[in-house]
């Protein structure tokens, strides 16, 4: 910690504040950030308030070093607690995987993205039921194979993947989540609105014609 108490310190400070402390992560000893004072009584320079803040500081790296492990787990966990829903970043990896699979076993690979088209509209608490609301929906209406995962803008995104699903047949599985959700938010947000955009990840019908181009 440097203080303009002591000569050598207020050198380094140069005039820039009154006491400068390091966010230190008591665990490891890692510096992540500082704490500047830059204007302070005079009386309330004091050796108990300068080892107060020097605790403040350490409270603050811990605190800071705790938030990034639980982003951390967060982007790497499968299943977001909070929504119940599939983490988004478990989407790419099962995308991934299940594009492969169906190109090499010969299988259509579709996904729908649901989308709260009026959050604003919502109030807090409103908004807040709809990603379980969703996953109640899609547990009630879609396959043991088919997926739902937070999509882009967690809460108001969603992606539902369906293994061995043409796109002409994802028409029928939107009425029917549109439905669900439809009854699901019926008491507590009947305003919310949805729209639905398909896309096709693998086709089938696709790929054979192509490598049948590629074989002519």
């Amino acid at each position: 910690m440097l203080t303009v108490a002591n000569p050598e310190d207020a050198l380094t400070l140069a005039g820039a504040g009154i006491i400068g402390a390091p966010l230190v992560v008591p665990d490891t000893g890692r510096i992540v950030g500082m704490l500047k004072i830059e204007k302070l009584g005079f009386l309330d320079l004091t050796f108990s308030n300068v080892q107060t803040l020097k605790m403040l500081c350490q409270w603050i790296g811990a605190a800071y070093e705790n938030a990034l492990r639980y982003q951390t787990a967060r982007l790497e966990s499968v299943v977001n607690t909070e929504t119940e829903l599939f983490a988004y970043s478990f989407l790419s990896r099962q995308l991934s995987f299940l594009t492969l699979l169906a190109r090499r076993i010969g299988f259509d690979l579709t996904m729908i993205v649901v989308r709260l088209e009026n959050p604003d509209d919502l109030a807090e608490e409103q908004g807040a039921l709809v990603p379980r609301a969703l996953s109640r929906a899609a547990s009630r209406v879609l396959r043991k194979t088919d997926m739902a995962f937070d999509y882009r803008r967690t809460g108001t995104e969603f992606a539902i993947v369906l293994p061995a699903a043409p796109v002409k047949q994802a028409h029928i599985v939107i009425g029917k989540l549109a439905g669900a959700l439809e009854a699901e938010l019926a008491l507590e947000a009947p305003s919310a609105r949805f729209s639905f955009g398909v896309h096709a990840i693998h086709e089938v019908k696709v790929e054979k014609e192509r490598l049948e181009l590629v074989g002519a």
